[in-house]
């Protein structure tokens, strides 16, 4: 400074294998400097996950507050199955169990809890290279992996349901990310018939995002990676605590913000019971949603302002959001994150975020114009339960048009490549989820919360939804189920098979699975309690450890 001041600031970054923007302040109030010069901050880029920069006349030479998601979130490690073909890119997940926790990490990270509501690894995708997943099954049941959201192939190595994976066994998943691909936030889970319930129950679950194409000429700063926040938010046990990336109240998820400056907030939510629930904002945000299961809208932001949004335990919102003041975020009536505010640098003072709608891909176009042939028109009716629900009595299975799980025989055929036209009935009690392909509103008023033209692959609607679909690019087994998985565990899944699909598109590689070629033994649970408690000696603290007993 011009008045021979030095100031030192001395701290450490401890680089951790996740996805952080480190955030430092650099606070030179009480400093008097007259003028400042700050070159350059000393801390390597790859760390920071960006570049700081001095501004005059402030308070403040550099802004970074650290959001940490712990073991939340932690990315994939990607790498050429080909050293000579950088396009097709392999990786491992490890599916691990703890009593009756279950759930997803990096493959050796025995450091990372094993589910319980922490998210598992996350899954970054780029539009136009081709990924290998390897799934090593280290719990004591079979289980698999669903890429929710993705349009990706049913069949062979790809998203099939059937395929299983028992302890000690591997399974690689083939994901081609094309241009077909819309770029989106989805999640995965596992999706084996009997087993999807418990583990998805016992914390089983994970992000995946299929990133943007920030280079684009008109992609927004708010939108990019660098100003991003993920929450994850999950129910166990129905009428249990949410929780926002595995943390709960009162060390819930903290996200730091700079004051009336937009961000993009990605939220996926999770309950095993699938049921609709509201995600709320504070009032001291505006908040829009752009972005609905992993699909940009397309009509702006006029009908998605708001500080409340239905999302089933399926969903996915991506938010644009700015905040005058700290504040919460709230989802069945648990607080999943904290909103921390900061004024030292004015944001962006639009009353509206910079739109982006980016085109679609061209399969899904022009549906709503299309005329539908009368074969490819489909009434869904979900229905079932014990007793009464919801005022309306019914005392069958929970099932689809009369019609139960059977891996092995289609509940009919779809044509490949043709706009189908479906009207969903009762999703309102069982959310209704599609596999492959995404579907649009085609009911002019739209179904409730669902509106007109824009795309979902879950929906619960109190009203008649008539929805299409396209089936271009793959097919195979198209899967279809509600998405309480109480009601698919008992059948209220079925499949159709999409018929004469081009060779070229089919996916016929070998889905089986092999022996996992490492030295790590799936889980074993203990014998029951009454045994294990005779092999406990009882333990009685001494008055040395009376400061430790009282803290427990």
């Amino acid at each position: 400074s011009s008045d021979n001041q030095i100031a030192l600031v001395d701290f450490t970054v401890v680089p951790l294998p996740t996805h952080h923007l480190f955030r430092i302040h650099l606070d030179t109030t009480d400093m008097k400097f007259s003028t400042y010069s700050f070159a350059s901050l000393a801390i390597s880029p790859l760390l920071l996950g960006g570049t700081a920069t001095a501004q005059e006349n402030s308070t403040v030479a550099a802004s970074y507050y650290e959001t940490d998601y712990g073991y939340a979130h932690i990315p994939i490690e990607w790498h050429p199955c080909d050293p000579h073909d950088p396009h097709v890119l392999c990786g491992d997940i490890e599916f691990c169990q703890d009593g009756d926790n279950y759930g997803y990490r990096r493959l050796g990270d025995k450091h990372a809890p094993c589910g319980g509501g922490v998210p598992g690894p996350l899954i970054r995708f780029e539009i136009g290279k081709q990924y290998k997943l390897t799934l090593h099954n280290y719990a004591s049941k079979v289980t698999n992996l669903h890429t929710h959201g993705l349009h990706v192939v049913g069949d062979g190595d790809g998203d099939d349901v059937t395929r299983e994976a028992w302890p000690g066994d591997c399974l690689t998943y083939h994901y081609d990310i094309n241009e077909n691909q819309p770029p989106g936030t989805n999640w995965y889970h596992p999706h084996y018939e009997g087993e999807s319930l418990a583990q998805v129950t016992g914390g089983a679950f994970g992000m995946i995002i299929v990133e943007d194409d920030v280079d684009a000429y008109d992609f927004p700063e708010w939108a990019k990676p660098e100003n991003e926040f993920l929450l994850q938010v999950f129910q166990g046990a129905s009428g249990s605590q949410s929780l926002g990336n595995g943390k709960k109240v009162p060390y819930e998820q903290v996200f730091h913000m700079q004051a009336h400056k937009w961000y993009r907030l990605r939220v996926s939510t999770v309950n095993a019971q699938g049921r609709t629930s509201g995600l709320w904002f504070p009032d001291e945000c505006t908040v829009y949603k752009v972005a609905s299961d992993g699909v940009w809208h397309e009509a702006g932001f006029a009908h998605y302002d708001g500080l409340c949004y239905a999302m089933t335990g399926s969903s996915r919102g991506d938010y644009a959001i700015k905040c005058s003041e700290d504040g919460s975020v709230n989802w069945q009536n648990s607080r999943v994150a904290k909103l921390k505010v900061y004024h030292h640098n004015s944001g962006h003072t639009t009353d509206t975020p910079p739109g982006h709608a980016p085109s679609k891909p061209d399969w899904m176009t022009g549906w709503l114009g299309a005329q539908v042939d009368e074969h490819n028109k489909k009434i869904i009716t979900l229905f079932g339960t014990t007793g009464t629900l919801y005022g309306y009595e019914d005392d069958q299975e929970p099932q689809i048009n009369g019609m139960q799980w059977d891996p092995d025989h289609p509940a009919g055929i779809v044509s490949y490549n043709e706009v189908q036209e479906w009207t969903i009935r009762y999703s309102i009690f069982h959310p209704f989820h599609t596999h492959l392909y995404h579907m649009q509103i085609a009911s002019k008023d739209g179904c409730g919360d669902y509106k007109y033209g824009e795309f979902y692959d879950t929906i619960a609607s109190a009203e008649d939804c008539v929805v299409r679909f396209k089936t271009a690019n793959i097919g195979q087994r198209f899967v279809i189920h509600c998405h309480d998985l109480n009601h698919e565990a008992v059948g209220q899944i079925i499949w159709y098979d999409v018929r004469d699909v081009p060779d070229d598109h089919k996916n016929t590689n070998n889905g089986d699975p092999f022996k996992c070629p490492t030295n790590y033994h799936p889980y074993v649970p203990p014998k029951d309690d009454k045994e294990v408690d005779k092999k406990l000696e009882p333990f009685e603290f001494s008055d040395k450890y009376g400061h430790l007993r009282n803290r427990l």
